[in-house]
């Protein structure tokens, strides 16, 4: 995997907090972005030329992505997926932040929030009263979806060091795995 600048990180960081699906191509470092509602992640082909119909109806004439979901369908092992983040991580940095609020009427009005129904929506909600704290949730939510880049691009550079030929599966003996013990190492 080609190293990527901090500004390389920052854009692919951004273009996840807005929603999109980001492709990094192992050798040059360019990434892709698709919206995640069009790519689907690495499960399922991202675009199928039985289905560039469908693609002209939702987008009108030309589908903005097409070529680039085209480009990474044809040459999907050479470009890494970036997972996004899952709402519990995202929900997470929601509780994380509001760890950092020195006001206590700030922080018990966003931490009741999470704890309702539909924390998302309440969290943003109510966090439109506090606008110096809204700023500083979403310098806060930037840096750690910076983070979430960096540690996932260092766990995919460390998978790609794994030999595979030199992993035997037949001596691995799954009853004598304690779970438990590998869930604390985390």
């Amino acid at each position: 995997m080609v190293h990527l600048s901090n500004k390389q990180i920052e854009d692919i960081a951004s273009e996840l907090e807005v929603g999109m699906d980001c492709y990094i191509h192992k050798k040059t470092g360019k990434y892709i972005s698709i919206p995640n509602e069009l790519s689907f992640g690495t499960y399922s082909d991202i675009y199928d030329e039985e289905d560039e119909e469908d693609d002209d109806d939702e987008f009108g004439d030309d589908n903005p992505f097409k070529n680039d979901m085209k480009k990474i369908n044809e040459d999907r092992k050479s470009y890494l997926y970036i997972v996004p983040m899952d709402s519990r991580e995202s929900y997470k940095v929601m509780e994380d932040f509001t760890y950092t609020i020195d006001d206590d009427n700030v922080r018990n009005v966003l931490q009741k929030a999470l704890n309702r129904p539909k924390p998302f929506a309440n969290f943003k909600y109510d966090l439109d009263d506090f606008p110096d704290f809204r700023k500083k949730y979403f310098e806060f939510k930037s840096m750690r979806y910076i983070e979430y880049v960096k540690l996932f691009l260092e766990y995919e550079s460390d998978d790609e060091n794994i030999d595979d030929e030199n992993i035997d599966d037949e001596n691995i003996d799954d009853e004598n795995i304690d779970d438990e013990n590998l869930l604390e190492e985390e």
